[in-house]
């Protein structure tokens, strides 16, 4: 679902003789999916070779989001060859 969409229901009761007028009900439902926020931490000055963390507690998705299915982490290092590693959360790929 990209944007919102409006639903029209139709209901008719049958007393098992005859049927009652057809009553309709619109139901909008609100596209409510947003992107969630990514927030590694703070810049950090570090020597080389040295081991960095990245803090992604500040990130979100739960308190924006009411239809959140958190679906993992992903990072990338750019201009090097250092391998990046995940911890202390399952779903860390």
């Amino acid at each position: 679902m990209t944007a919102d969409e409006n639903l029209t229901f139709e209901l008719v009761v049958n007393d098992g003789a005859l049927d009652s007028a057809a009553n309709t009900v619109q139901i909008t439902v609100q596209h409510t999916n947003v992107a969630p926020v990514a927030d590694a931490g703070s810049d950090q000055n570090v020597s080389e070779g040295a081991v960095v963390s990245l803090d992604g507690n500040n990130s979100s998705e739960l308190s924006v989001d009411p239809d959140s299915r958190n679906n993992g982490y992903a990072g990338e290092q750019y201009d090097s060859y250092t391998a990046l590693h995940c911890s202390d959360r399952p779903d860390c790929g």
